[in-house]
């Protein structure tokens, strides 16, 4: 039954797709996201506890206390000329035990840092720098024994590239809204290219606006967007409440993934270093310290087909050079790589989405002990993957959805071979009778 239902929807997704792919007159390709700048800054604390006496053992005590801290901060600065995202977080638990005679307290902090900063000048070259920095550790006591364990790995990269990705999901929101707006005869005129995407507009910038209560955020969301309707498109004036209900359903519920349109390509180099260090009980410690260089060349493509058809084509080439000490002696890997990709998605409707993904994975890895011949290692790699998400509306009463991810790798190292394939599964439905 199951084999049956995947074959049904790989059928379906593929005569869709060519079904579907009508010339229109609206080019989704030309949207451009509207200036957008946002950012939020968010917080969370909580403290807990625990008193436990036995009634057969007045010994048998137990007292549990924690808490916990996390704040987040992001950001998002999109325009002609930058996209650029940001977050930060930081979090700390504290617990503390103690069961009659043995105490212990555990802290856990972390932080973790992310960027990219694009800059693009008039003909879509860019230069590109961003990081990815994340700290934790992890201190313990029981009694009078300690340990303590903390690491960090820290990335940054800086490329140069030509070509722009642009994110578009917002107009097929907005199309989506439009066509169920006409089927209801609630719009009297269809949109033209213009007007379609300045409401794509406005979809754009109401969800990088920053209210801090849900409620009162919808309620803003659908008033804006309904004004925004009412005065620049023709409504049937006894359906405002349909209309707003319209709004509503397609803001709350719309599942349409994530849309792109664009090409790039881009090359640099990423440094990188990881560092931890580990002291437990008796005086037994480690220390580990990597450097790593990645040289990348990455090309991305994205097209969409019509409204309900995207595709998606990339590759991802890098060289990895690390170096770390181990022990007495220099562990050195040489590791070129490349990834290729390409993506279907099928959106029939905003309450559908079903995307195919195939890939190829090539790997080499040249491992090397400094001083110390020939002792080292030669390793290759060869794998094919494609995977399958859907979550697809037949009507109100009845849904499939599921998850299908077939792997196959062919490994080559110095001592043996080995094949693998690896296959995973979840497909399910939902039916309401009454």
């Amino acid at each position: 039954m199951k084999t049956q239902i995947t074959s049904f929807i790989l059928f379906w997704t593929i005569y869709s797709f060519n079904i579907n792919a009508q010339v229109s007159n609206i080019d989704y390709n030309a949207y451009r996201l509207p200036e957008v700048k946002f950012r939020a800054l968010s917080g969370y604390g909580g403290i807990g506890g625990n008193v436990n006496n036995s009634r057969f053992n007045a010994l048998d005590k137990e007292r549990t206390f924690s808490n916990g801290i996390a704040a987040h901060y992001r950001t998002f600065n999109y325009n002609a000329t930058k996209q650029a995202e940001s977050s930060l977080s930081f979090s700390h638990s504290l617990a503390y035990k103690k069961v009659n005679l043995i105490k212990e307290t555990k802290f856990e902090p972390s932080a973790s840092y992310s960027n990219f900063d694009r800059t693009f000048d008039k003909k879509n070259n860019f230069f590109e720098w961003g990081t990815n920095t994340y700290l934790n550790g992890n201190f313990e006591n029981e009694n009078d024994e300690r340990s303590r364990n903390y690491g960090s790995n820290i990335q940054f990269s800086v490329l140069l590239g030509h070509g722009r990705i642009e994110p578009i999901t917002t107009v097929f929101i907005a199309k989506f809204i439009v066509d169920e707006l006409l089927k209801e005869v609630i719009l009297l005129e269809e949109l033209d290219q213009e007007m379609l995407f300045a409401l794509a507009d406005q979809i754009a910038i109401l969800q990088n606006k920053r209210v801090f209560d849900t409620r009162i955020y919808r309620k803003f969301v659908i008033k804006n967007l309904a004004e925004w309707m009412l005065a620049n498109t023709k409504i049937d004036s006894s359906k405002i409440i349909d209309l707003t209900t319209t709004i509503s359903d397609n803001w709350i519920f719309a599942n349409i993934g994530g849309r792109s349109t664009g090409k790039s390509i881009s090359y640099g180099l990423e440094p990188s270093y990881v560092y931890n260090y580990s002291k437990q009980p008796f005086g037994i410690q480690s220390e580990y310290n990597q450097l790593g260089l990645n040289g990348v060349i990455n090309y991305s493509y994205y097209r969409q087909k019509s409204q309900y058809t995207q595709r998606s084509f990339e590759i991802e080439t890098n060289i990895n050079v690390n170096s770390s000490p181990l022990q007495k002696f220099e562990l050195s890997t040489f590791t070129p790589n490349v990834n290729l990709s390409y993506g279907i998605g099928y959106y029939p409707n905003s309450r559908t989405n079903i995307y195919l993904n195939a890939g190829i994975y090539a790997s080499f890895s040249l491992t090397r002990f400094k001083d110390i011949e020939p002792i080292g290692s030669n390793y290759f790699s060869l794998s094919q993957r494609i995977s399958m998400n859907y979550d697809y509306f037949i009507n109100y009463n009845f849904k499939l959805y599921g998850y299908l991810f077939a792997y196959h790798s062919n490994s080559y190292a110095d001592i043996n071979n080995l094949k693998s394939t690896n296959v995973v599964a979840n497909f399910g439905m939902s039916y309401i009778f009454y």
